[in-house]
């Protein structure tokens, strides 16, 4: 009888996932740096056949990920360590939603009498819309309308004679992730 030890080197899990930025094709991820780590290597669900898909390796504890806009797509981050040409993965982290930001829609103005119109294209995914005013450099809300709102209208009479320029913004919140 012969007996053999085998030691695999403990590997922190990956934790505190955050999510620094996105737009509606790009997300931000970043997390906690696990000193032990060569490599983290980066997971998402595939829900055609229902199973987590490595997309990639990364040397940093940051990731930008591509998505299509509007989606939301889970994540899980396993930190790697290399010993001699071997590699050995922690436990996965815990599961991430990972949430890009809607397209942009389509804004017109009509201008009838004291009344402005504004409607824009409804976006697959926007749970509201914020309507701005550009003044300078800076963005003035001028109203939240649901998603099912696709035209709001705002009275000039008391704006100055001038040209104005307004954006619409789609937001999606899924939990408290904007």
């Amino acid at each position: 009888l012969v007996q053999a030890t085998i030691k695999t080197p403990k590997i922190e899990t990956v934790k505190n996932i955050k999510q620094k930025s996105s737009t509606s094709t790009k997300v931000k991820l970043t997390w906690d740096k696990v000193d032990s780590a060569s490599l983290y290597a980066i997971y998402k669900f595939n829900s055609n056949t229902r199973q987590y898909e490595k997309i990639t390796n990364c040397k940093k504890n940051t990731y930008v990920m591509k998505s299509d806009s509007g989606t939301t797509t889970k994540i899980k981050v396993h930190a790697l360590k290399k010993v001699g040409s071997k590699y050995y993965y922690s436990a996965p982290s815990d599961i991430f939603a990972a949430v890009t930001g809607p397209k942009a829609p389509t804004l017109k103005v009509s201008v009838w009498g004291d009344k402005a119109t504004f409607k824009w294209s409804e976006v697959e995914g926007a749970t509201h819309y914020v309507l701005y005013r550009v003044q300078g450099d800076k963005l003035k809300k001028i109203a939240t309308e649901a998603a099912e709102d696709t035209d709001f209208k705002l009275s000039i009479d008391d704006m100055d004679k001038g040209s104005y320029t307004y954006k619409i913004r789609p937001i999606r919140k899924v939990g408290n992730v904007k």
